[in-house]
């Protein structure tokens, strides 16, 4: 997925209270917690990241996965939907349903 879709993506989850967790090329897991994660991102800007000391480029993302399992307590499903159908309509890359949550490969194959 290029630059420019990630931003997009990364700036409307930005809007809603979701657990965001980033998986890099070449990782075999998830490395963040999900609260953890969720602390950083929203003290940044979507043009930046520095997640847990670690700079990073949307390139090199493989994977996001927005984690459901628990929801924020103070998110509703309906602002998930919300996120999901947006998400949708910027990128043709599938949303994955998964145990907990949702994923979206920035690269086919992944």
């Amino acid at each position: 997925m290029n630059n420019t879709k990630w931003r997009r993506i990364l700036t409307l989850l930005a809007e809603y209270p979701l657990y965001l967790q980033f998986k890099l090329l070449g990782e075999r897991e998830f490395p963040l917690d999900v609260e953890q994660a969720n602390l950083v991102l929203s003290g940044f800007g979507t043009t930046h990241f520095t997640l847990v000391r670690r700079e990073l480029s949307y390139s090199d993302i493989g994977q996001l996965k927005i984690v459901t399992s628990p929801l924020p307590a103070n998110t509703t499903l309906s602002q998930l939907q919300q996120a999901l159908a947006g998400i949708a309509q910027i990128t043709i890359n599938p949303l994955i349903a998964v145990e907990d949550g949702y994923l979206l490969s920035g690269y086919s194959g992944i």
